[in-house]
């Protein structure tokens, strides 16, 4: 099997580009979206409740000079709505508040708000900014509302995260607001204040004669990873309490690399508190009113760096030559780790952006470009534990215009019926031709199929049809009708090649499958529907359709504006996969005589209006579409693993399904249609991780469970490590050798002289 270098991620699949939000705007991510952009305007920019998101290099600095006219208009540069999971990506992540009360990012009470970095990528930086508010965590008390327990916990499981508020917590806590748990698992973590908040923990309380407590938080574990906790006034504890603040507990465990904490109290309580409910477990050795010391340093006397700077080499002399309409060739130079040569070729067009993985070569060719178009790319270096990203400078190129095409006059569009056989051809062959043999002007359909019609039991849309770029496919299966007369193809059973009919530039669509009575499934993921504007009648007097698979991504049917009679006469049509709401369009006979049809949530037909053509949302939304979500990958299994070389099964969930998209680690990635792969090349004793995609024709494909395994030292060395002989196995040079007798073996069991 040949590794195939695919595109990594497509501006089609969740990316959501901030600097495209008007001002004022609310842009809402939902699980598995990926946010990239620079924000100056004043977004709000929320997260779903229970949605994994990725950050890109997503910078959101609202200009808000002279400040919000009003508390009202404050609001956190990220607002989650309940639980979430925020996934790092690459160094250029920064955010700020907006207002002076509003915390960087907000967590809700009792919620959970969970940061990491992508595992390719460990040591990706997240910074984040507020004034009064917490840098992550809670909101500065605003009048007339209660703000006890105002922050929900806060989870930060990898990567490099600094938190800096001026007068709240960096992370916790701000004025007179409280947050729940703190749990820092991993990653390097710098948190900064310069008020009576702690760095990392309670905010703080003004009222020094009052028995409330409004600076709460909850306990604060330390597991694992590099922490550095500053209050540079000494006005509350580092890692701990607000100045009349409280905390729960306080637990740094084994398993961290470092902690430094410095404030009032470097880890404990702050200034006029007056309970420390807990106290400080350190190690498993305890400190009931914590750490008296103004600084704390483990281990002593060295810190190690919180915030490492990038190892990797920056890729350099950027070139970008053989330049056509739909290609070109980047290649670059790179003063190299010896042990890994691994590259992202990043590819940037009107803020998409596109990454493609490449292993062990510095050139990378790019297809599928758009003709006389702008483009701008970098190369991006992997190396070291994390894999830590070093960018090269950006190269800008423009690619040449579409060469001219052969005259349209060379070419046409026809069909040839023969023994019960329609296919459809787009070519310069009619003439060579044998069978009935009719043209096909999507412009004027006219009636065709009249002495055969009755006849015609499968269509085959031959791959030559794909060059046909039509703006209309109007009765592209209907012969006409008039006069009592009506050439439907209604005893075809099969279409066979749908793929092979470009809707890229098409608007007209209407009666396309008109009185196709026998076909009972039709899956049209491979249209291309975003300029469609009308579908009246298009599957008109389908009476034995049953599933439909239409408009799968949320946005494909934008720019419908006729739905009259679209499913008229589909009296046995049951389901319509579909994720685009179109109910903002009248058109009272969509559904005419649909009478089986059901929604995803489980609405029955009842109207024929248009007012039901969006996904089923139940009693309080009810439509008669129903959403289509791919499934995700399950039962992962390893057999046969050798040396180099391993077979890997999982299950086939869904019929729908086009395929699956493996990554491999280390390695690349491999496009496949079974649900079986055998890996061969691979390195002996070598752990793999190998995650899982299911592909569903472009919409929210989804990666699955991953798996691990690791190879064997393949069968030279198991040969040489016989019962009756004694081996010794030495590292040399970062190598793996085993001795035997006065023999040396490599890991692959080949003699070394």
């Amino acid at each position: 099997m040949v590794l195939a270098l695919l595109m990594a991620v497509s501006a089609n699949a969740g990316w959501v580009f901030l600097d495209q939000a008007k001002a004022g705007s609310t842009v809402t991510l939902k699980s598995g979206d990926t946010a990239t952009g620079h924000v100056t305007k004043n977004v709000k920019v929320v997260i779903e409740s229970g949605a994994l998101v990725f950050f890109s290099n997503v910078t959101i600095e609202p200009d808000y000079e002279g400040g919000p006219t009003s508390l009202s208009q404050q609001h956190a540069g990220v607002y989650c709505k309940g639980d979430a999971t925020i996934e790092i990506r690459y160094f250029g992540n920064e955010i700020h508040a907006y207002g002076d009360n509003a915390p960087g990012i907000y967590v809700p009470k009792g919620k959970t708000l969970t940061i990491r970095a992508a595992q390719e990528v460990q040591l990706s930086m997240l910074k984040v900014y507020a004034e009064r508010g917490a840098a992550i965590g809670a909101f500065a008390k605003v009048p007339n509302q209660n703000g006890f327990n105002s922050c929900g916990n806060i989870v930060i499981e990898s990567g490099r995260i600094y938190a800096q508020s001026t007068y709240g917590a960096g992370i916790g806590g701000a004025h007179e607001t409280s947050c729940g748990d703190i749990t820092i698992n991993g990653g390097s973590v710098v948190a900064k204040t310069y008020g009576q908040s702690a760095a990392i923990g309670s905010g703080y309380h003004t009222d020094i004669n009052g028995s409330k407590y409004w600076a709460d938080c909850g306990i604060i574990r330390i597991n694992g990873g590099v922490v550095k906790a500053t209050n540079f006034n000494n006005l509350a504890a580092g890692i701990g309490t607000g100045s009349q603040g409280q905390c729960e507990a306080i637990f740094i465990n084994e398993g961290v690399d470092s902690v430094y904490a410095k404030g009032y109290r470097c880890i404990g309580k702050g200034p006029e508190t007056q309970e420390f409910r807990h106290g400080l477990m350190l190690f498993g050795q305890s400190f009931p009113q914590g750490l008296t010391a103004e600084e704390y340093i483990y281990p002593t006397p060295v810190v190690p760096e919180p915030e490492p700077e990038p190892v990797c080499e920056q890729p350099y002399g950027v070139t970008v030559t053989e330049k056509t309409h739909n290609s070109a060739l980047v290649s670059w130079s790179c003063d190299n780790e010896p042990d890994r040569d691994i590259f992202y070729v990043m590819l940037v067009q009107n803020n998409n952006l596109q990454e493609y993985y490449v292993s062990g070569k510095y050139s990378y060719r790019l297809t599928n470009l758009q003709p006389n178009t702008n483009y701008s790319v970098y190369i991006s270096h992997a190396c070291g534990h994390y894999g830590i990203n070093m960018p090269s400078d950006i190269v800008h190129f423009t690619t040449s215009q579409t060469p001219t095409p052969p005259s349209p006059a060379a070419s046409e569009a026809y069909t040839v019926y023969e023994d019960g056989v329609l296919t459809y051809y787009y070519d310069n062959k009619l003439s060579s031709r044998t069978g009935t043999v009719e043209l096909y002007n999507p412009a004027n359909p006219g009636t065709r199929f009249a002495s055969y019609y009755n006849d015609v039991l499968t269509a085959i849309i031959d791959p030559s049809f794909a060059n046909a770029s039509f703006t209309s496919f109007r009765s592209l299966f209907f012969g006409g009708s008039g006069r009592g007369y009506s050439y439907s193809l209604k005893n075809m059973t099969d279409i066979i090649g749908l793929e092979n009919i470009d809707t890229y530039s098409a608007t007209d669509l209407g009666q396309m499958f008109e009185g196709c009575n026998s076909l009972t499934y039709l899956d049209l993921r491979s249209f291309d529907l975003m300029e469609v504007q009308n579908v009246a009648s298009m599957f008109s007097g389908c009476s034995g359709l049953e599933e439909v698979i239409l408009g799968i991504n949320q946005f494909d049917l934008g720019s419908i504006t006729n739905l009259y009679g679209m499913f008229n006469g589909c009296s046995s049509l049951h389901t319509i996969y579909c994720n685009a709401d179109l109910t903002y369009l009248s058109a009272t006979e969509m559904f005419s005589q649909c009478s089986s049809l059901v929604g995803g949530n489980g609405t029955n037909f009842s109207s024929p209006a248009s007012t039901y053509a969006r996904p089923d949302g139940g009693s309080s939304e009810p439509g008669y579409f129903t959403s289509f979500t791919c499934p995700q990958v399950e039962n992962i299994t390893v057999v046969n693993v050798t040396g180099t070389s391993a077979e890997i099964f999982w299950d086939a969930t869904s019929p729908y399904q086009k395929g699956w998209l493996l990554s491999v680690k280390p390695g690349g990635l491999i496009d496949t249609e079974d649900s079986h792969i055998l890996l061969t090349g691979l390195q002996p004793k070598t752990r793999y991780t190998v995650g899982i995609q299911s592909l569903c024709g472009g919409i929210d494909d989804i990666f699955g469970k991953s798996v691990s395994f690791t190879t064997s030292y393949g069968e030279g060395v198991e040969e040489v490590q016989g019962d009756n002989v004694q081996s010794t196995k030495i590292l040399r040079d970062g190598q793996l050798f085993i001795l035997v007798g006065d023999k040396t073996y490599d890991a692959r069991g080949v003699e070394v002289k």
